[in-house]
Formats: structure tokens, C-alpha cells, sequence
């Protein structure tokens, strides 16, 4: 098989959210590299696009939140100056308090706890939806517009010639001691960011990574603000003239990836509790998001390949984790720089690796 030439430093696998990352850090470390995708919408692109640093239902902070969360910010921020728009908007989510019991929690938080920084201390009464208990609001929460996000930077690295639009196929990878073959092209690295699809990956597939099912209802509601994030029992997050997304469920048990008329019933439900004015389902959307045994992200080099590696199992909290957890990847590869032990897929190669020298 002949290669080109020219050998690209980075192949990334995949474009959700953590594609995007991984991609956006090599572009602005002047590191050549390609990314093959099909595009076809996945978690990412129907996901909330919440940047939340608070666990609202425990009332905890997400993993590793002072960390991750003013690093994403600053991240989509600066695509701004790239694409020439602004992809993140301030705004602020209202948790819907259904008990005094919850009421209580919130404001009881000592001022000593880390998370107490992102609580209002307000209460607040909503209008037009069931707020007999009030609410209050997250501080520094922000939405991502991902899915157009998605979109503008692909066309951006399509216009660059460093994106192919195609399903990535395994059989075409071709392994040697001075590069990665991938069809006519060659790579020093290749970084499989594939979300759920890893389960169909013969280099990674051994890794515990489950799928959990989320669906949202897109409905039309006029009468609400377009300038808060709800939070009642799930999201309701404005999407823009008149529109929201109400969700998302959380389903383990599933036999694919299409939106359920269960879901859609339960949702519909929920919402008609929560509001006091009418709206109307214009589409219902559903995908499957990636998580591990432990419920962490997987970030590493492949036990036996060394040009192979894995930034995988974002769970729900994708948008927040994916731009360090990238850029900290992609460091151990150039730099050495130590990938962090609670993400590092050495955690797990132990008891779920087994080499298997017939097929790779």
C-alpha cells in the first residue's frame, strides 16, 4: 500500500463533542491531524448543551467542577474569534424547588462548602409555571450551542481539508513500527473518539463502557421566557423562537437508539405538571450517551498499540470535562504530560484487556 507523502502528526475518530475538543487544541497548537466522521447526529449534537457545574438532584458538585467548568467557558469562548460567532450563552438555570424540604437543603448549604459559590442566595417566583415552593438560581451556569457548534467547525475543517465525511472503517487501519496507515494516508497518532459506537471498535471494545439512553420532547410554548433554564423534575432549556427542549431521560435498558413512545408519554406528563400555559410537541429527539463501569471518563494509550488511543465514556457531563480532558491527552502524547489517575484507562486494563494476536 503506497501513503502519501506527507504523514499527518493526529487521526481523531469521531466528532461529538469530544472529537471537537481533541480537534480545536490541535488547530491551536499549529499539530497537523485529520478527523473522519459521518456526522450523523449522535449524543452530542442532541444533547442539552447545558454548562452546569452543579448536580442539582443531589445538590452536589459535578466531579472535578472548579476544574473543568471555567476551562470549558473560556474553551467555547474562543471559538468566537475562530468561526466568527458566539457559541456560548449566559444563562441561568432556576431549579423549581417541589418541597419545602428541598427549599431547605439549598439555603443550608454552609458557606464553607465549595458549591455554596454557585447558589443563589434569592428566592424567587416564576411566573406561568407551578412554583408553589419558589426556586432559586445556579450562579455561572451557561448553554453551548453544540449542535450548530458542531457544524460550523466541521465545515471550517472541511474547508481546510482536514476532515473527512465518512464511516471510519477498521479494516482500512494497517498498524507498523514507523506509522498508522489509514487507507493512502499516514498518521503518528490515531485517537478513537467515538462515544458509544467503541462498542463496534476491535482496539477498545474491551473497555466497560455502557450505554444510557437519553430523549427529549422539542416543544413550542410562547408564553415562557427564552431567557431562563427550568428545572423542575428535568430541563427546560429555550432553544429560540418559542422552542424548548424538555428532558432528558436516563435509560439503561434499550434496543436502540430511536426516540420510544414511552418516553414520550412520560415526558409529556412531566412537562404538563410543570407548566400552567399551554404548548405543543414538535419533535421528540433521542441518543445515546457513553459511560463507564465507574462512571468516570476513559482517557488513555492502548495496552498493546502504542500510536492508539482512547477519550472516551463522557457520560452526561461531556460539554464540561471534554475540552481539559482533551488537551490533557493530547499533552501526554506530545509532552509526557501525566494523564490524570481517576480518567487514565490503565485502571481497567488488568481486568478487562485480553490480547488477542489473531486479529490485532
Amino acid at each position: 500500500m503506497q501513503v502519501e507523502d506527507t504523514k499527518k502528526d493526529f487521526l481523531i475518530v469521531g466528532f461529538g463533542v469530544v472529537g471537537l475538543s481533541l480537534a480545536k487544541h490541535l488547530l491551536d497548537q499549529n499539530t497537523s491531524f485529520d478527523v473522519i466522521a459521518n456526522l450523523k447526529p449522535r449524543a452530542s449534537s442532541v444533547s442539552g448543551g447545558l454548562l452546569n457545574p452543579v448536580s442539582l438532584k443531589r445538590l452536589k458538585l459535578a466531579w472535578n467542577a472548579d476544574l473543568f467548568h471555567f476551562y470549558a467557558v473560556d474553551f467555547y469562548s474562543s471559538f468566537t474569534q475562530l468561526l466568527g460567532q458566539s457559541y456560548l450563552q449566559d444563562k441561568p438555570i432556576y431549579r423549581i424547588f417541589s418541597s419545602i424540604e428541598e427549599q431547605n437543603l439549598w439555603f443550608s448549604q454552609p458557606e464553607s462548602k465549595p458549591i455554596n459559590k454557585y447558589l443563589s442566595s434569592d428566592l424567587i417566583d416564576l411566573a406561568k409555571v407551578d412554583n408553589k415552593f419558589r426556586s432559586a438560581k445556579v450562579i455561572d451556569s451557561y448553554l453551548i450551542r453544540l449542535r450548530e457548534l458542531i457544524s460550523d467547525f466541521s465545515n471550517y475543517l472541511i474547508g481546510s481539508s482536514r476532515f473527512i465525511q465518512a464511516n471510519f472503517n477498521y479494516a482500512d487501519l494497517h498498524l507498523s513500527d514507523s506509522c498508522v496507515k489509514y487507507n493512502s494516508r499516514g498518521y503518528k497518532h490515531v485517537i478513537f473518539a467515538d462515544g458509544y459506537q467503541v462498542i463496534n471498535n476491535p482496539f477498545f471494545n474491551y473497555l466497560p463502557i455502557y450505554g444510557n439512553k437519553g430523549e427529549y420532547l422539542i416543544v413550542r410554548c410562547t408564553d415562557l421566557s427564552q431567557d431562563k433554564i427550568y428545572k423542575p423534575s428535568k430541563f427546560l432549556i429555550p432553544l429560540g423562537q418559542g422552542l424548548f427542549k424538555f428532558g432528558a431521560t436516563y435509560e439503561r435498558d434499550f434496543t436502540d437508539d430511536l426516540p420510544s413512545a414511552s418516553a414520550r408519554l412520560n415526558l409529556n406528563k412531566e412537562l404538563e405538571k410543570f407548566t400552567t400555559v399551554d404548548f405543543e410537541i414538535v419533535d421528540q429527539v433521542s441518543a445515546i450517551r457513553p459511560t463507564s463501569k465507574d462512571r468516570l471518563p476513559i482517557s488513555g494509550q492502548h495496552p498493546k498499540h502504542s500510536s492508539l488511543f482512547t477519550l472516551n465514556a463522557m457520560g452526561s457531563r461531556g460539554i464540561m470535562s471534554a475540552p481539559h480532558l482533551a488537551k490533557n491527552l493530547i499533552n501526554s502524547i506530545k509532552t509526557n504530560e501525566t494523564i490524570m489517575d481517576q480518567v487514565n484507562v490503565n485502571r481497567f486494563t488488568r481486568k478487562h484487556f485480553k490480547s488477542s494476536p489473531s486479529l490485532y
